[in-house]
């Protein structure tokens, strides 16, 4: 099976993978994670690879461009497809829009905010740069850019719980939390199937997305321990005391 094109790689061909890439993972069962989890970190890896080694890594718009396609491609399945079938209230389907905005937004500052910032500041203190948003954060908005992408989380989740236990066969959990069951039977329908694998999808973003936030606290940290210690150390060596 082929999840990339065998045109080089561009900034246009992005929507084209990644339908390719979700309609393969509908097909069935052994599909599905065959595509989402071996197909697809392939193809991204791809992607980072050839424009790491061309230097266009930063000048590149394909990864924001895969971020603004799989954010369409997901609201429109779920307002489309899942939305239909009558079982998520209003209030769940606009709790889940607005937290979606509220991300889309954040990220929306953070990019025009940082590039007047870069034109404004000589000594520009970056922090870390997100290929995905295509912009870099320093320390100033890190603060928001962590919120953005916690919001961003809670959307994937949330849309992905919303859209499990309307196609599967679901339960409570300690009588309060409905989540899916079995959904064994999802890929007997063209429209189901879509709507199973756009859920999976999305909680694997979210998944990532948690997993990087995670790794930079983890970071932040080790840094902060080595520091106090460093700073003790100094101290100590000079005949200084720090309680």
């Amino acid at each position: 099976m082929v999840f990339m094109s065998t045109t080089p790689i561009s900034d246009t061909n992005h929507l084209t993978n990644l339908v390719i890439v979700l309609y393969i993972a509908s097909i069935g069962p052994i599909a599905t994670p065959i595509a989402l989890l071996i197909g697809l970190p392939a193809l991204i890896c791809g992607a980072r690879l050839y424009y790491n080694s061309t230097n266009r890594l930063r000048q590149t718009k394909f990864f924001l461009s895969w971020s603004i396609s799989s954010l369409v491609i997901l609201i429109l399945v779920f307002e489309l497809e899942v939305v239909p079938y009558l079982e998520i209230l209003i209030a769940e389907n606009f709790v889940l829009i607005a937290l979606t905005a509220l991300s889309v937004i954040l990220v929306m500052f953070i990019r025009k905010n940082e590039l007047e910032l870069q034109t404004q500041t000589q000594n520009y203190d970056q922090m870390i740069y997100n290929h995905w948003i295509r912009s870099a954060v320093s320390h100033r908005f890190y603060t928001v850019y962590v919120l953005s992408q916690v919001l961003a989380s809670i959307a994937l989740i949330y849309g992905s719980q919303l859209t499990l236990t309307t196609i599967c066969h679901s339960r409570l959990l300690l009588w309060t939390v409905l989540i899916p069951e079995d959904c064994s039977d999802v890929y007997f329908d063209g429209d189901i199937k879509l709507c199973f694998v756009s859920a999976i999808y999305s909680l694997l973003i979210a998944v990532c997305i948690v997993f990087c936030l995670l790794k930079r606290l983890a970071l932040s940290l080790f840094k902060r321990q080595n520091t106090v210690k460093y700073i003790k150390l100094n101290n100590y060596s000079n005949g200084g005391y720090i309680s």
